[in-house]
């Protein structure tokens, strides 16, 4: 789901054991944030140490503070007729992690998956 800005809005989480919940969680305006205009432009993004990247974007540095130590993820939009309808996103909190080709591969089959059942 899409708020009126065209960003992503958490309505679903699986969390790991420990992990605290990113619904609900009030992040700065993320309408410039680089990851959200990839994802609204339909790409998708693999970052293995987020710390590393963007690090000139303080409203970027903060969100990876408010969703709980977030280090790596991967961001997949799902896209059909050239519009966002929702997005895959997979986090790893407090430590980077190098993504396989697999696990990339993965998160874009699954969001194909989703994408069949929004539209059935």
């Amino acid at each position: 789901q899409l708020d009126s800005q065209g960003i992503p809005v958490i309505t679903h989480e699986v969390l790991a054991k420990g992990a605290p919940t990113i619904i609900g969680v009030k992040v700065p305006d993320l309408s410039k944030q680089p990851v959200i205009i990839k994802v609204k432009q339909g790409e998708q993004v693999v970052q293995n140490d987020c710390t590393r990247e963007f690090c000139d974007d303080a409203g970027f540095q903060e969100m990876l503070k408010l969703y709980g130590g977030l280090r790596a993820q991967i961001v997949t939009p799902i896209v059909s007729n050239g519009a966002v309808l929702a997005v895959v996103s997979l986090h790893v909190l407090n430590e980077s992690r190098s993504w396989s080709t697999e696990e990339i591969a993965q998160c874009s089959a699954t969001a194909e998956l989703i994408k069949e059942q929004l539209q059935s």
